[in-house]
């Protein structure tokens, strides 16, 4: 049986004399951006949950350890509530976060993506634009009315919500949140991950293990800058498992379209792995002879790239 083990606020005039127990810690259910960590750190140390919000953001920015800081808190720490942090459930076989049950292949529907922090951040020599800047720079960009607001001159953009990176585990070993992206998915950076798009992984391992993040408010096809309108928010997804279906790489369902990716070390191997893959469907699935399909590509299919992190080519046809 779980009880509540937070600490209790002080009662009015009370003086707080030091910290409580880390085995107090708890991250919030109520005060919460994303996971609670910020809230129940703010509500063990008796301070305002920004202030660790804000530091998580900046060392995230200058070194990246405030994802990994971030990543340890949700692990480690239990939820008010509870007695076992997530990774207890993981070493006794009662995660909630697994994601299939079968070597298959994973579905992911993505419903909905709520956006709720905002910067944009530059480096020298980093990304599209690294030799037009001589400094490193953040800057908030404000989420008013579905709109984006860029710097103090009024300048706006619609807000368009989407998942940067999202993956199943490898076969072996570990694979990284920052590049390369992978066959089984990872920080692939495709603008069409928005609400309404479904995506297929490989399953590699039991369980799947889906994970997902690096949310954004706003960004270009491709990530031309390699940096986006980065986000905190809740991203709310339905998952399930297709048996049967064997794919080398991820395919996404979006607006009516498909979307077959190829990975390679080149534009032109990723070129061919990808409209490789519409034609097969297209004689295996809607029963195409090899010329027409060949005809039907050459007439419908259109060629897309995705984020920075590889070299992806996507080749697109229409479902009907």
């Amino acid at each position: 049986m779980s009880t509540d083990t937070s600490p209790p606020p002080p009662t009015p005039g009370q003086e707080r004399r030091g910290y409580p127990p880390l085995s107090a810690l708890r991250r919030s259910r109520s005060d919460r951006k994303a996971l609670g960590v910020a809230g129940g750190l703010g509500q063990w140390a008796g301070v305002d949950p920004l202030v660790f919000r804000v530091l998580f953001v900046v060392l995230t920015v200058f070194g990246g350890s405030g994802l990994l800081l971030y990543a340890l808190g949700w692990l480690l720490v239990p939820e008010d509530g509870e007695t076992e942090s997530e990774a207890q459930r993981l070493v006794n076989g009662r995660s909630r976060s697994s994601a299939a049950t079968v070597i298959g292949i994973l579905v992911v529907l993505v419903i909905g993506i709520a956006a709720t922090g905002w910067f944009i951040d530059s480096g020298p020599g980093f990304g599209g634009l690294g030799g037009r800047t001589d400094e490193q720079r953040v800057m908030e960009t404000p989420l008013e009315d579905g709109r984006a607001v860029i710097g103090t001159n009024g300048v706006s953009v619609p807000i368009r919500p989407m998942i940067g990176c999202i993956g199943t585990a490898p076969a072996e070993g570990s694979a990284s949140t920052f590049m390369p992206a992978y066959p089984h998915g990872g920080n692939m950076d495709l603008r069409e991950m928005e609400p309404g798009t479904t995506l297929y992984l490989p399953v590699n391992v039991p369980g799947g293990l889906l994970s997902m993040g690096d949310l954004h408010a706003a960004m270009g096809t491709a990530e031309p800058t390699w940096v986006s309108l980065e986000a905190a928010g809740q991203a709310t997804l339905r998952i399930g498992v297709e048996k049967g279906l064997e794919l080398a790489f991820p395919r996404l369902r979006c607006a009516g379209e498909i979307y077959f990716l190829g990975i390679a070390e080149s534009y032109p191997e990723a070129h061919a792995l990808a409209i490789e893959q519409a034609h097969d469907y297209l004689v295996d699935d809607r029963g195409m002879s090899h010329f027409d399909a060949y005809a039907y590509a050459s007439a419908c299919c259109e060629m897309r790239l995705g984020g920075p992190a590889s070299t992806i080519v996507m080749a697109v046809l229409p479902e009907d």
